[in-house]
């Protein structure tokens, strides 16, 4: 069974009753054990395969599908931010004076329209200051 695997250290074996060579190909991706790597297949030689920095990510989907509005898409029972110290602020910024900042939850139920409705909604519409809150 050796004698078959000589020169063919760059193929994937399965073995299932015979064995099967497969040659990589281009952009393949693997788990090598011995290395504990990921590893990419470029111009025909394998090549550490890192994620890229979390600060460089332009969408980011988790179980969800992440677009141009949405860069950030989460689909789950829950999402869970925890606190680390004294507090924990979830904080939505308003990019000038006239834009609309807000948190918003939908119920299940859809609107005649179509659209789902509007359960709460609080944040700052068009307006810079608190109410109540010196400026």
């Amino acid at each position: 069974m050796l004698s078959e695997c000589i020169g063919r250290r760059r193929s994937l074996d399965r073995q299932s009753g015979v064995w099967l060579y497969i040659a990589p190909r281009e952009g393949w991706r693997a788990f090598f054990l011995e290395a504990g790597k990921f590893r990419i297949l470029q111009a025909g030689l394998w090549s550490d395969l890192s994620p890229p920095a979390p600060s460089s990510l332009p969408l980011l989907g988790l179980n969800a599908t992440a677009d141009t509005t949405n860069r950030l898409a989460v689909a789950g029972p829950a999402s869970l931010f925890s606190q680390e110290g004294q507090g924990h602020q979830i904080k939505v910024n308003k990019a000038s004076a006239g834009d609309t900042a807000s948190l918003l939850a939908f119920g299940r139920a859809q609107h005649a329209s179509g659209d789902w409705l509007s359960i709460l909604r609080t944040g700052t519409a068009h307006t810079s200051s608190v109410p109540g809150r010196p400026k």
